[in-house]
C-alpha cells in the first residue's frame, strides 16, 4: 500500500511543479514582460533548482517522517510567494535596472525553493520503494512515467482549466494547500499536524489574495494569454484608464473616462486613418479589418466619426479575457450601443489573426496589425514575410497594409524596425512610414509601416533599408532580440 501511496504523491508534486512553472511565468510578466527572456528564465531556473533538489534528495537520511517534512516545507515555501512577491520582483528590478535580470533574480528568489523540494521527492521515494538492484530498473522505469504523467496533468490542468478559472495567486494558494494535504497518504501518522498545516495556509492564502500588484488597480485577473490589469491614473490634469497585459513597463493601450471616452487617447491610432486609401467614388464603401483589439480605441473612434458610417470593420482579438475587459472596463459596449444599434458595421471575432488572416480573411481594402506579446514586443508570427503575403492576398487591387512599429529609425533601437521594413519591402511593391511624433530619428516611438498595392498614401515616406537589416521568416524571426 505505501508503494502505491509513494506513486500518488510524486504524481501530485510533479504535476505541482509544472503548474507553478507555468504560474512563475504570468506572476513575473506585470513586472518584466511576456517574452521570450521571461520563459527562458522560468525554466532554466525550473530545470537547475530540480537538480539540485534530484543531489540533495539522493544524499537525505531517512526518517520517519521525512516525506511529511518535505511536503509541509514545500507547502509553507509555496505560501510565501503571494506575501513577498511584489516586494521581491520591485527590490530585483531597481537592484538590476535589466529586465532579464531582473526576472532571473526574481526567479530565483520567489521560485528556487519549491523547485529544489519537488526535485528531492523522486530519490527519496525510489529509493522507499526499492528494496534490491534487480528492483531498481523496475522502480525507476516506473517512477520517471509516473514523473512524466504528473508533468502532462500539471501542463493541461494549468493552461487549460486552472489559470483561466482561478488566477495566479489563487492557484499559488491552492497548490500550497494540496501538498500540506498530502502527507495524509505518506502513511507516517501525521495525519493530524498535515490538516492542522493544510487549515492554517487556507486561513493565510485570505490576506495573500487581497493585494493588488500596482496602486489604483481596478481590475486585475488572468485570462488564458494574459495577465490583465485595468489602472487609473492622472495624466495632464485628466483621468485615464489604462490597459496593461503582461508588463508594468508600457501600457497596451488607454482610454479618456470623460466626454472623449470615444477619441484615441494614443496619436498612432489617430495616423491610421492617414493611410486610407481614397474612395473610388462617394457611396464606396470600405472594409476594415484590424489584428489585435486591445482596448478597442481604433474600432471605437471609427464607429464614432460619420465619415465610416457606411464603412464595415472587422476585429481580431486572440483573448477573449482582453475583448470582455475592453467592453466593460474600456467602453466598448457604449459605442456599439450608441453608433452601431443594428449590429452592421462591426464584427468580432476571437482567434488567432494569422490563422483568421490565412483562411478567412478576403478583399479589404485596409488591414492594420496593432498586435504585440507585451511589453512592446511584437507578436512574432505577425511579422514575417510568409504573414505579409497572407496580408496582400486578403487585400482588394488597390488595397493598403499598415503595421504599428515601435522603434527608432536609426542607433540602437532601430533594429526591429529596419528588419520588418525590409519585410514588408519584400512583398508590397509600395512601402514607406508614416510618422506619429516630431521627434528626432533616434527616439523610441510609434511609426506606421504602410505596404500598399498601387500607391502609398499622402504623406508616407520611404525609408533606407541598412545592410545588415534582418529578413523575418516563420523559420528566423528574432523580435526579442530585435527589439530589445
Amino acid at each position: 500500500m505505501t508503494k502505491y501511496c509513494n506513486y500518488f504523491i510524486i504524481f501530485m508534486v510533479n504535476t505541482v511543479s509544472i503548474i507553478l512553472e507555468l504560474v512563475a511565468s504570468r506572476i513575473l510578466s506585470p513586472f518584466f514582460g511576456s517574452t521570450n527572456d521571461v520563459w527562458t528564465v522560468v525554466i532554466g531556473m525550473i530545470l537547475l533548482s530540480s537538480s539540485v533538489g534530484n543531489v540533495l534528495g539522493g544524499r537525505l537520511k531517512r526518517g520517519r517522517y521525512v516525506k511529511t517534512l518535505l511536503l509541509l516545507s514545500l507547502a509553507a515555501s509555496i505560501m510565501l510567494v503571494p506575501f513577498f512577491a511584489t516586494a521581491v520582483m520591485t527590490f530585483a528590478k531597481d537592484l538590476t535596472g535589466s529586465l532579464r535580470m531582473g526576472a532571473m533574480a526574481s526567479a530565483v528568489l520567489l521560485f528556487f525553493i519549491p523547485s529544489m523540494l519537488c526535485g528531492m521527492f523522486t530519490p527519496v521515494l525510489l529509493s522507499e520503494n526499492t528494496e534490491n538492484m534487480e528492483e531498481l530498473g523496475r522502480s525507476s522505469g516506473l517512477y520517471y512515467a509516473v514523473i512524466t504523467l504528473g508533468g502532462l496533468a500539471g501542463t493541461f490542468a494549468g493552461g487549460f482549466w486552472l489559470i483561466p478559472t482561478f488566477g495566479s495567486m489563487r492557484i499559488i494558494c491552492i497548490l500550497a494547500v494540496v501538498c500540506a494535504l498530502l502527507p495524509l497518504l505518506a502513511r507516517e501518522k501525521t495525519w493530524t499536524v498535515s490538516l492542522a498545516v493544510a487549515a492554517v495556509l487556507g486561513l493565510c492564502s485570505f490576506p495573500a489574495l487581497q493585494s493588488r500588484s500596482f496602486a489604483n488597480v481596478i481590475y486585475e485577473a488572468d485570462s488564458q494569454y494574459n495577465h490583465i490589469m485595468v489602472f487609473e491614473d492622472e495624466v495632464n490634469g485628466n483621468k485615464v484608464r489604462f490597459l496593461n497585459l503582461g508588463s508594468q513597463n508600457s501600457f497596451m493601450t488607454a482610454t479618456y473616462t470623460d466626454e472623449r471616452r470615444f477619441l484615441p487617447y494614443s496619436a498612432y491610432l489617430a495616423r491610421y486613418e492617414d493611410a486610407i486609401p481614397k474612395r473610388k467614388t462617394e457611396e464606396d464603401r470600405l472594409r476594415f479589418l484590424m489584428l489585435g483589439g486591445g482596448g478597442y480605441g481604433y474600432p471605437k473612434w471609427f464607429l464614432s466619426r460619420q465619415e465610416h458610417e457606411a464603412d464595415h470593420i472587422d476585429v481580431v482579438e486572440l483573448d477573449q479575457g482582453v475583448i470582455d475587459t475592453a467592453r466593460k472596463y474600456f467602453y466598448l459596449d457604449e459605442a456599439l450601443e450608441l453608433f452601431d444599434p443594428g449590429n452592421e458595421r462591426f464584427t468580432n471575432y476571437t482567434g488567432d489573426g494569422r490563422i483568421f488572416l490565412e483562411e478567412q480573411a478576403e478583399g479589404y481594402n485596409v488591414i492594420m496589425n496593432d498586435t504585440f506579446a507585451g511589453g512592446g514586443v511584437p507578436a512574432r508570427t505577425l511579422t514575417t514575410v510568409e504573414f505579409m503575403r497572407a496580408a496582400y492576398a486578403a487585400l482588394r487591387e488597390d488595397g493598403v497594409f499598415v503595421i504599428n512599429v515601435i522603434g527608432s529609425l536609426e542607433g540602437r533601437h532601430s533594429a526591429f524596425l529596419q528588419a520588418e521594413y525590409k519585410t514588408l519591402s519584400q512583398v508590397f511593391p509600395e512601402t514607406g512610414i508614416l510618422r506619429v511624433r516630431d521627434v528626432d530619428n533616434e527616439t523610441r516611438t510609434n511609426y506606421l509601416l504602410v505596404g500598399a498595392k498601387t500607391e502609398l498614401p499622402e504623406g508616407a515616406e520611404r525609408m533606407p533599408v541598412r545592410e545588415d537589416a534582418i529578413l523575418l521568416t516563420d523559420d528566423y524571426s528574432p523580435v526579442d532580440s530585435l527589439f530589445h
